[in-house]
């Protein structure tokens, strides 16, 4: 009897394992899109990234901002569970303004910013970044 309840949780071990190992290796990855216009992101494996991720597919109001960032607002607040207390962004990076709740996907590197949080990095078409109109985009899941 004890070797059978040995061998039961040891599979049950081995099984969540691997579930843990999938779910680490899995990329959540998204395209944001807007007439012809493709951007693809890899997001963060974090509570911030994966409360974006639950909300797609989704369509938002783009709008540059301060000549360095695209900005939306999501439907819905985003996590703040776990994050740092700021960043310091990159042309490419994809990130929360915790404060005010919107999404900012920065085309020009920027200072330290308290508040910031990474939600990920653009993979493909950040030079067609600054050509997304203040305009709606669609936003959704890939493979």
């Amino acid at each position: 009897m004890k070797i059978q309840i040995k061998f039961v949780i040891l599979g049950l071990l081995l099984s969540s394992f691997s579930v843990m190992s999938w779910a680490k290796d899995s990329k959540m990855k998204i395209q944001i899109s807007q007439n012809d216009i493709v951007i693809e992101v890899e997001l963060e494996n974090n509570p911030t990234a994966k409360s974006l991720w639950n909300q797609l597919p989704t369509s938002v109001d783009l709008e540059d901002y301060g000549g360095m960032e695209k900005i939306f607002y999501p439907s819905s607040k985003l996590s703040k569970e776990a994050a740092p207390d700021g960043y310091k962004p990159s042309a490419g990076d994809v990130t929360c303004y915790g404060p005010w709740g919107n999404v900012a996907i920065f085309y020009k590197d920027f200072s330290y910013s308290k508040g910031l949080i990474k939600l990920g990095k653009i993979t493909k078409g950040l030079n067609d970044l600054t050509k997304l109109k203040n305009a709606k985009a669609s936003i959704v899941a890939i493979d």
